[in-house]
C-alpha cells in the first residue's frame, strides 16, 4: 500500500509539478502584490503627508481635466494612508494624483508586470482552460500535502545532512521542509479548491441558509433638471451607512440612470478591495443598497474568510510572510521530489 502511495505521489508531482512551481512561485510574489507595486514604482505612488486636509474629489477630477482635456474621470481610488497617491481613472487609463495638491503624478495604461503574474497565478494567461489547469493544481497539491505527510511518517525526517550523497540530501531536504510546511501548505491547496468552487459552494449556502446574494448597485431615479450631488457627499453619506467601515474606492454614475458605488472596508476585513460596499442614487443621495462583511449573508462571509486565508492577509503582514515563505517551500518541495527520482532513474 505504501508503495502504491509513494508511486501516486511520485507521479502526481512528475505530471503537474511544473504548474505546482508555478503556483508556488507566482503565490509567493503576490501574496505582496499591492507592496511590491508601489516599491518599484514610488514615483507614481509616494507623496509627502501634509497638515492640511486633502482637496475635495471634485477639485482632484478637476484638475485630472485639466490635465487630459475631454477626459472624463470614471471614478477614484482613495489613498488608504497620508504619505499615499489617490488614483483616478479616465478612459481606461489610470492617473496618479496628489490629494493635497492636485499635482499629477503619473500615468499608467494596460496591463503591469506584477497584474501579469497575479494573472498567471489564477490561469496562465490563458483563459478558462488555463483556470481549469490551476484549479486541478491546487487539487494536485492537497493530494501531495497528505500522501506526503503519510509517507513521512515512517522516517520521520527533521534534519538535513550534508556531507551526504546528492539523493540523500535531496531525501532530507524533501521530509525536512515538507513536514515543517504541511499545515500551511494544506491551507494554501484547501483554500484554493474554495476559491475555485466558490460560486457552486455560494449557491449552495445561499439555498441551505434561505439567503439570497444582495446586489451590487440599483439605479438612480432621474429627476427633471437635477445634477448629480457631490462625490464628497457621497463618501459622507457611505460613511453613515457603514458606521466604521474606511471608503477605498467610488465609482461615478456612467449615465443617467446610473448609480454612485462605494467599496468600504471594515478593519478586520483585510482584503484589499474590501467586502462591503454601498450604492448611492447620484440624485438623491439615497443609500440604494448596501452590504456590509460583519452582517452579510453566510456565503459572504465565508468566502472573505477563504480568501483572507489562502493570501494571507488575515493576520496582516505576519500571515502574508508565513504564506509566500510556504508557497516557496513547495517549489523546493517539487524540486527536491524531482532530483530525487531523477537520481534514482540514472
Amino acid at each position: 500500500m505504501r508503495k502504491l502511495l509513494l508511486n501516486l505521489h511520485l507521479y502526481a508531482t512528475l505530471v503537474a509539478g511544473i504548474f505546482v512551481v508555478i503556483l508556488g512561485l507566482t503565490g509567493s510574489i503576490i501574496a505582496f502584490e499591492a507592496q511590491l507595486d508601489r516599491l518599484f514604482n514610488p514615483s507614481l505612488f509616494d507623496i509627502a503627508p501634509q497638515a492640511s486636509a486633502p482637496l475635495p474629489l471634485s477639485t482632484l477630477a478637476a484638475a485630472v481635466q485639466r490635465r487630459f482635456p475631454g477626459s472624463k474621470v470614471d471614478g477614484f481610488v482613495l489613498a488608504q494612508h497620508p504619505d499615499t497617491a489617490h488614483v483616478a481613472f479616465i478612459s481606461g487609463a489610470a492617473v496618479f494624483v496628489n490629494g493635497y495638491t492636485g499635482a499629477i503624478l503619473g500615468t499608467r495604461r494596460g496591463t503591469t508586470l506584477i497584474n501579469r503574474i497575479h494573472q498567471i497565478h489564477t490561469h496562465l494567461l490563458a483563459g478558462k482552460a488555463g483556470e481549469a489547469i490551476m484549479d486541478a493544481a491546487g487539487v494536485v497539491m492537497l493530494f501531495l500535502v497528505v500522501s506526503g505527510v503519510i509517507l513521512w511518517w515512517k522516517y520521520k525526517k527533521v534534519s538535513i545532512k550534508w556531507n551526504v550523497s546528492l539523493f540523500r540530501a535531496m531525501f532530507d531536504l524533501h521530509n525536512a521542509t515538507g513536514i515543517l510546511s504541511a499545515l500551511f501548505l494544506l491551507l494554501l491547496a484547501l483554500t484554493s479548491i474554495g476559491i475555485a468552487f466558490e460560486n457552486p459552494i455560494a449557491r449552495w449556502t445561499y439555498k441551505a441558509t434561505g439567503t439570497k446574494p444582495i446586489a451590487r448597485s440599483l439605479p438612480s431615479t432621474p429627476r427633471e433638471g437635477a445634477t448629480p450631488i457631490d462625490p464628497d457627499e457621497v463618501l459622507r453619506i457611505a460613511k453613515t451607512a457603514e458606521p466604521g467601515a474606511t471608503p477605498l474606492s467610488i465609482d461615478y454614475p456612467e449615465d443617467k440612470t446610473d448609480s454612485y458605488n462605494v467599496r468600504m472596508r471594515f478593519p478586520e476585513d483585510r482584503t484589499p478591495v474590501g467586502r462591503s460596499w454601498v450604492s448611492i442614487d447620484q440624485y438623491s443621495g439615497k443609500v440604494l443598497v448596501a452590504q456590509n462583511s460583519r452582517t452579510a449573508p453566510l456565503a459572504v462571509r465565508a468566502s472573505l474568510m477563504n480568501r483572507q486565508i489562502h493570501t494571507g492577509d488575515v493576520f496582516g503582514t505576519p500571515s502574508r510572510i508565513v504564506m509566500s515563505a510556504s508557497s516557496l517551500l513547495a517549489v523546493l518541495q517539487a524540486f527536491s521530489g524531482v532530483v530525487m527520482w531523477w537520481k534514482r532513474r540514472k
